[in-house]
């Protein structure tokens, strides 16, 4: 192992949160569900072309919405920060005196979260005023996704992750040829008429690892 290499390549742990800005067209889309499933219903009782043709103007209106949220929603990168700067963040971040949770958290909880959030965000870049302006246009759930993201960025833990889809997939899907011996359907031909028994294909490098804790308790966050 070059571990001068693997450090020049080294790169911080980095999670996506996608919000919608334009919140206020949950309600539209609810609605305008509702349309459409009222519509549906009376093509059923009616069974008629034009009864049919409500159900695709309703459906369409549906996917207008949908269409505006996702032009209105934004993808945020967040991306961990190093150890020197989590640390400097705790100290310029101190309990407040008398607070038992802060004394609890180590920090103050009322500033940590939103500057911790802040150093986390790579993409997309944002100013000190378009900051300003986000943090009063998101709702608490939404407030809560970033500073979440932002946490766990820096306090899960890292592993090499394990797919037990991809796994199954693959040995489902590959070629015949590079398929493990034994992992063909019994034979219909035997001799003696009675299938013979599977050979297991399962290793125990194919079996899913079990989750690993995370590195640290998530503190309470208001």
């Amino acid at each position: 192992m070059d571990i001068k290499e693997l450090l020049d390549t080294a790169k911080l742990p980095e999670k996506e949160v996608r919000i919608c800005l334009r919140a206020d067209l949950t309600a539209d889309f609810e609605a305008a569900e509702a349309d459409l499933a009222e519509a549906q219903r009376a093509a059923r009782a009616a069974n008629s072309l034009n009864a049919g043709e409500d159900v695709h103007a309703a459906a369409q209106r549906v996917e207008e919405i949908r269409a505006q949220m996702a032009a209105a929603s934004a993808t945020f990168r967040l991306r961990a920060v190093g150890r020197r700067q989590w640390t400097q963040l705790y100290a310029d971040h101190l309990p407040r005196e008398g607070d038992n949770r802060d004394a609890a958290a180590g920090f103050n909880r009322e500033t940590f979260f939103e500057a911790l959030t802040r150093a986390c965000i790579a993409d997309p870049q944002i100013s000190d005023a378009e900051w300003e302006l986000l943090a009063d246009v998101l709702s608490a759930a939404q407030w809560d996704a970033l500073v979440d993201a932002a946490w766990e960025v820096n306090r899960a833990g890292v592993d090499v992750p394990f797919s037990s889809a991809a796994s199954r997939a693959l040995s489902t899907t590959a070629p015949a040829s590079e398929r493990p011996e034994g992992s063909e359907s019994p034979s219909s031909d035997s001799t003696d008429g009675n299938p013979q028994p599977s050979t297991p294909t399962t290793t125990a490098e194919g079996s899913p690892r079990p989750a690993r804790k995370r590195n640290g308790t998530k503190s309470n966050k208001h």
